[in-house]
């Protein structure tokens, strides 16, 4: 039988506060405060160090802090279709890692899978590749098609751009084919 406690986010910063800043053994940490494993008491310990008390505010808090990011959302008001949807939970997801809430905690209040989550930020649209490119059209449009990807390369370096030259061709042989279609 597996032994599964909840533990209140009062009782998790008090023990951290014990643990890191009073200088108690982590044993009598856990006897005092009867939590069960060692396990559980050194991640509370490292998401404190990250995050602060927001990093072990329970689900209750992740659920408030995701109610009120949805009400706000303008991009997920005007989604009309699943796709948009997950899409604007998942940008909702995101900012409130940045904050320091637990995944686990945001996703399931959201009620957005793990795997749908992982997918659209795999799959975000690069704004530095849309950028690069928009530059390249321009000095394709400016110099004409004679300009080859070596010159290309050349006057984005001197527009202090780091880029390489394989980068230029790919991106200039997408813009060609586009261009054709």
């Amino acid at each position: 039988m597996v032994d599964i406690r909840t533990y209140t986010s009062d009782l998790k910063i008090a023990a951290v506060r014990a643990h890191l800043e009073e200088g108690v053994s982590m044993g009598e940490v856990l006897a005092t405060y009867g939590i069960s494993t060692q396990a559980a008491l050194l991640a509370w310990c490292a998401a404190y160090k990250r995050f602060g008390e927001t990093g072990l505010l329970g689900e209750n808090s992740a659920r408030e802090a995701v109610q009120q990011a949805m009400q706000n959302s303008d991009e997920l008001k005007s989604a009309r279709i699943a796709k948009d949807v997950n899409r604007a939970k998942a940008a909702i997801a995101r900012d409130l890692v940045s904050e320091g809430y637990l995944i686990t905690d945001v996703l399931e209040a959201l009620e957005l899978s793990r795997s749908t989550y992982y997918y659209i930020q795999a799959h975000l649209v690069d704004t530095a590749r849309e950028e690069l490119r928009a530059a390249i059209m321009t000095i394709m449009d400016t110099r004409g098609p004679a300009f080859g990807y070596r010159r290309v390369t050349a006057a984005l370096r001197a527009q202090g751009v780091r880029v390489g030259q394989n980068k230029v061709l790919r991106l200039m042989q997408e813009i060609r084919r586009s261009r054709s279609e």
